[in-house]
């Protein structure tokens, strides 16, 4: 059998993707999405415009129990939940200093690629990592905060020449074009997924 878009042949094997690679492929895929996102405003508009219309207009008592769901669904679950998950995060209470250190170098005991560590905290490319992106970090990680004072900076200053001595290069200083990840202090966009998502 011939290769298609959805068969590759790397090294003498055959991989099979899930879509095809063409310009084809990516619009009807694009499409696709498109479509499914429509349905949940396309269901708040119906069933906002529903007594102001026709009987004859109106769609099957399927379609408008699965509108009505839906828009039930948005503004009762989905709303309420990305409100709540986007609020303030209560942390532990912070450990000692000397808890800190304990806790990074069992931390850094586990670390087999340090340049690797490094990529994992950022958001970005590793040669833009700087010495505030690897504090922002560590900040976030063992103190559970995003902000520091300078008795802090001190001991983020040793966590990061640790780091050095593990990735055995030394980290520019400043602060880089990548992003710290830090996900209980970070923003995120919460997508909406249809109410049939949730219940298959």
């Amino acid at each position: 059998m011939s290769d298609t878009g959805l068969v590759k042949r790397i090294g003498g094997q055959r991989l099979y993707t899930m879509i095809g690679e063409s310009r084809v492929a990516y619009v009807f895929i694009r499409t696709f999405i498109l479509l499914l996102r429509s349905i949940t405003p396309l269901s708040i508009l119906y069933c906002s415009l529903r007594p102001f219309l026709r009987v004859s207009l109106r769609a099957s008592t399927y379609i408008e129990l699965a509108a009505l769901a839906e828009s039930l669904f948005y503004f009762l679950v989905f709303l309420p939940r990305r409100h709540r998950l986007q609020g303030p995060v209560d942390h532990p209470a912070p450990l000692s200093r000397s808890s800190r250190k304990k806790l990074f170098d069992r931390c850094l005991d586990t670390v087999p690629d340090g340049r690797r560590f490094l990529q994992l905290g950022t958001v970005g490319f590793d040669h833009h990592i700087r010495r505030e992106n690897v504090k922002e970090w560590f900040c976030w990680a063992f103190m559970n905060r995003g902000t520091w004072g300078e008795e802090e900076d001190q001991e983020l200053e040793e966590y990061v020449q640790d780091t050095e001595t593990l990735a055995g290069q030394r980290i520019p200083p400043g602060h880089g074009h990548v992003q710290s990840l830090r996900i209980t202090l970070d923003k995120f966009t919460a997508l909406h997924r249809r109410t049939d998502a949730h219940t298959s």
